[in-house]
């Protein structure tokens, strides 16, 4: 891998934290009229419809060799988003991002694990250090009585980070498309029934805001597969931090959430270990 290869695979990484930030504006705006199920499901089912006739178009391959990891990376991506869904419902858009971000310590030991490979003490040491920043940003957290959706939060950021990896392994083999349309087809099958029995028409305006959190989705989606094909998930992932900075600005433009004193010293602790980890890679 060249320095040219892991630039670019960063700068995947930094898109798609852009657009995962954005998924979850319109994930909290859809919520406020649909319930959980509804929300996961005809998001799942429009990048179905969306991913379809691109793939046609391409002449992209439907088959695949790897249906058993694909099964299995959307069973847990499935979860994933009920867990992440169900938080955002709830909590300030900002605070479910920066806890989402937990999942670095998560995705680190998986990689090593899974895919074999290492990472150096110092880059670590830059890691744990933006983390506090996290922590710092977090600070003394007025929705401490919403706990419970914390939990899901956290539970929904290891799910993440295994679902990173296992798309790491399946990205050695298939097209980012392949990937993407299977994840769509698997989790809508997945959430079929469960759908049914809460089945309600939405509004025109629902929809819109549900598309545009699948094209959102799929584009989060598309840089992070291309940026895990150009790099070592040990050294891009750790830029996931920008959607710490994604999640406050639209948190403060959008929903009106507050910046603390807290936010921006954290802010700056990330900013700053990312800066020296860009340099050291």
């Amino acid at each position: 891998m060249n320095m040219n290869d892991l630039q670019k695979g960063i700068f995947c990484i930094i898109f798609s934290c852009f657009f995962f930030s954005l998924m979850s504006v319109f994930i909290k705006i859809s919520t406020a009229n649909l319930i959980l199920i509804e929300t996961v499901f005809l998001r799942c089912f429009s990048a179905l419809l969306i991913l379809t006739p691109i793939i046609y178009l391409q002449k992209k391959p439907f088959r695949t060799k790897y249906f058993k990891l694909h099964f299995f990376r959307s069973l847990i991506g499935t979860i994933a988003m009920l867990c992440m869904f169900y938080a955002l419902s709830e909590l300030p858009i900002s605070n479910v991002i920066i806890i989402s971000f937990s999942k670095i310590f998560f995705i680190i030991p998986l990689a090593i694990y899974f895919l074999k490979e290492k990472i150096a003490l110092s880059s670590f040491i830059l890691i744990c250090t933006g983390f506090s920043g996290v922590v710092t940003v977090i600070g003394a957290e007025p929705y401490a009585e919403k706990i419970y959706f914390y939990f899901f939060a956290i539970i929904g950021a290891f799910l993440i980070a295994l679902v990173k990896v296992l798309i790491k392994k399946i990205a050695m083999n298939e097209s980012t498309l392949q990937i993407q349309f299977w994840f769509a087809i698997i989790s809508c099958s997945i959430l079929l029934i469960p759908y049914l029995n809460f089945i309600s028409i939405p509004s025109f305006y629902d929809i819109i805001i549900i598309f545009c959190s699948a094209i959102c989705g799929l584009l989060a989606q598309f840089f992070t597969i291309t940026g895990l094909r150009q790099a070592a998930a040990t050294k891009i992932l750790p830029f996931d931090f920008f959607r710490v900075i994604f999640g406050i600005f639209f948190g403060v433009i959008i929903f009106s959430e507050s910046i603390s004193l807290n936010i921006m010293v954290g802010t700056v602790i990330i900013l700053f270990s990312g800066v020296l980890l860009i340099k050291k890679n």
